[in-house]
């Protein structure tokens, strides 16, 4: 999964709070088709393949708006702990920041 680029979390911080009410209690109000349209392009982008929705469906508004959130949030973590570059959108560190399933070691 590709990272966030600066402009496009520019583009997408005018819907956090709709992400926020999707992630947290499953619900979306409306947004305009063509800015639904550059969303899934965005998450497109990100996961490296196409997107299958209906436009006009609002359930599949709202599972976009739950998985666009993710990356979103994690690069505005990024953002605030200072170790995501501004332009590239790259981490600094060079490794991911995803979690992953592996157990930890006490």
């Amino acid at each position: 999964m590709n990272k966030l680029t600066n402009e496009q979390y520019n583009y997408l911080s005018q819907f956090e709070d709709r992400m926020r009410c999707a992630l947290h209690s499953n619900y979306c109000r409306n947004i305009q088709r063509n800015d639904l349209l550059t969303i899934k392009e965005i998450y497109e982008s990100l996961i490296g393949t196409t997107y299958k929705m209906s436009m006009s469906c609002s359930t599949c508004m709202l599972n976009l708006m739950k998985r666009i959130a993710v990356p979103y949030f994690e690069y505005q973590n990024e953002l605030a702990n200072g170790t995501v570059t501004k332009e590239s959108g790259e981490t600094e560190k060079g490794r991911s920041t995803t979690r992953t399933n592996r157990r930890k070691k006490d």
